[in-house]
């Protein structure tokens, strides 16, 4: 009666732990780690612009945030998502070169966010989401001062301080939580502009458009 009593606690025991793991998907192998996607807009699009012409990019992102890996949404409250972007000139011999200040960066009252320079002149754009009314906004307004062919990276990071931290209900435990960005409904946001490039780094790109767009790449060229 013992063992019976035993082999039944057992069962439940398998059982409670089985329906967890199926509600949470769990024990799928690709869910080590979660992968957001968050929907930006770069406008106007366009492959040229004009010197004192301005590019807005943005975002309206309802806090049900869909997950790529599980194809899922779920709800991430007030998560501080860290926005870099970089705009590297393509018309140069030098790698991976961001300089901001041959733009103007305006923040909007949407955003809190600043221009981040590095010892060696290097800078990008640091900032963060306005989160209001369940509901992550974002808006910054570049104005072309130079003449150039560019790729702008919209890329984010998300920090949550150790790895059993969980930021959202159903999360699976000991997993990773990352976050890409899809611009313009990850459109080929000009990519064939890559292939001009005066140096071959760039024009690698062409052949990583996956990765090209999960950065939220954008290639264009300012003229007079």
């Amino acid at each position: 009666m013992k063992n019976i009593l035993k082999l039944s606690l057992l069962f439940i025991v398998i059982a409670i732990s089985t329906l967890a793991s199926c509600d949470k998907d769990c024990d799928r192998p690709d869910v080590s780690i979660y992968e957001f996607v968050l929907p930006f807009e770069l406008s106007p699009a366009k492959e040229v612009y004009n010197i004192g012409d301005t590019i807005t990019i943005s975002a309206n992102i309802p806090n049900s945030i869909y997950e790529r890996k599980t194809n899922q949404n779920f709800i991430l409250e007030n998560t501080k998502f860290y926005l870099t972007a970089y705009i590297y000139d393509m018309d140069t011999n030098i790698i991976d070169y961001s300089d901001i200040n041959r733009f103007i960066i305006i923040f909007e009252e949407l955003v809190d966010g600043q221009i981040f320079t590095y010892s060696d002149g290097h800078s990008s754009i640091l900032s963060q989401f306005k989160y209001a009314n369940n509901t992550y906004k974002y808006s910054i307004k570049i104005v072309c001062k130079s003449k150039g062919l560019f790729v702008l990276f919209q890329g984010t990071n998300i920090y949550t301080f150790g790895e059993d931290r969980l930021m959202f209900a159903k999360q699976c435990d000991n997993t990773k939580i990352d976050a890409k960005v899809y611009m313009n409904n990850r459109g080929d946001n000009n990519l064939n502009l890559a292939n001009s490039a005066k140096n071959e780094h760039y024009k690698k790109w062409v052949e990583r458009k996956e990765k090209y767009l999960d950065y939220g790449g954008y290639c264009f060229r300012v003229v007079d």
